[in-house]
């Protein structure tokens, strides 16, 4: 019979060196080679991470470079005097837009050209709250090509008189106005602040409050800053039927506050400047109530020399120097010496 080979194989030896149980490490896969793996990845690591670095840069700079000229572009470009004012300058203001803008990119430092990409609508509004003849710059708004604006205009209030004959112009806040901006044509009569030993501001710039020297220190005058106040309030308040205060007197600040006077010579003493009032005092809209009250229930404003009048809880009272001396105003409440609380 022949002889046939089993089906079955016996598996051979492996090879001398090979693995002689399962889950043995193959040759290449000894720790050496571990060993020697780590420097290749690393190297990996660091040349992946310095392509990746790199491309982040040179995306950088063409984003940049894109931007840039992208941001020169005419669309985006704009004319500082091209910004278009929501409402316009004053008539007293002389030039019109044109010189009210050429006079805000001056005080800014902006440039003639300004791109609308690289100046945020913030940046702007900034810039005109530098300018002294802007009280507050609301808003600022951006299309393509086109700037608008829109602002609050400072308003003069009052001219400071000196003793020396100059004079200063300033606005409700005691902030030093330009004169040469103005028409006076077209402002028309404001009141005038007079007071013995008036000085010039320390610093005489446009846009800055009336400073002075006081007590050893310097600071804002507060006899400007609150005669400013007054002079901002009763500008608001005039009217045809109303008197108009020609004079803001400082002279007594310290002891009896202001002064005012018409300009038909009535002199009232006012007291306190508009928010200032003491707790037995009524408020500067009661005093003008009162004072258009008295004016138009009378034909004259006229007083004797050195009489003025000044306000009482019931309305406005004459006070004198001479108590003997009939008074022309004794029925709106009486009599009062000169000096003496109303």
């Amino acid at each position: 019979m022949d002889r046939r080979e089993s089906p079955w194989t016996v598996a051979k030896d492996p090879p001398s060196g090979g693995p002689s149980r399962p889950g043995a490490p193959l040759a290449d896969e000894s720790p050496r080679a571990h060993s020697l793996e780590w420097p290749r990845l690393i190297l990996l690591v660091v040349v992946g991470v310095g392509l990746t670095a790199g491309a982040i840069f040179m995306g950088r700079r063409i984003v940049g470079h894109a931007a840039f000229w992208l941001a020169r572009q005419p669309t985006y470009q704009v004319s500082f005097r091209e910004i278009e004012l929501v409402e316009e300058p004053p008539a007293w203001f002389k030039g019109g837009e044109r010189a009210f803008l050429e006079g805000v990119r001056k005080a800014a430092g902006m440039p003639e050209r300004f791109s609308t990409l690289e100046t945020s609508p913030d940046q702007l509004l900034a810039a005109f709250r530098e300018a002294p003849w802007v009280e507050e710059a609301i808003q600022a708004t951006y299309s393509l090509g086109r700037v608008q604006v829109r602002v609050v205009y400072q308003h003069p209030a009052a001219y400071v008189q000196l003793e020396g004959g100059d004079q200063y112009l300033v606005d409700s806040r005691a902030t030093v106005l330009a004169p040469d901006d103005v028409d006076s044509e077209h402002l028309g009569p404001i009141a005038r602040i007079l007071g013995t030993g008036l000085g010039p501001p320390i610093d005489s710039r446009p846009g800055v409050v009336w400073k002075s020297e006081h007590a050893g220190s310097i600071g804002p005058d507060p006899r400007i800053v609150a005669a400013a106040r007054l002079a901002g309030f009763l500008e608001r308040q005039a009217n045809p039927r109303t008197p108009r205060i020609a004079r803001i007197i400082v002279s007594d600040f310290e002891k009896r506050g202001l002064f005012v006077e018409t300009d038909r010579g009535l002199v009232i003493w006012w007291r306190s400047a508009p928010g200032d009032e003491r707790p037995d005092e009524p408020t500067a809209a009661t005093k003008w109530a009162m004072l258009a009250a008295w004016a138009s229930a009378r034909a004259t404003e006229s007083l004797p020399e050195g009489d003025y009048m000044a306000f009482a809880s019931k309305g406005l009272v004459q006070k004198c120097s001479h108590p003997g001396r009939t008074h022309l105003g004794a029925s709106s409440g009486g009599t009062n010496g000169l000096g003496d609380e109303p």
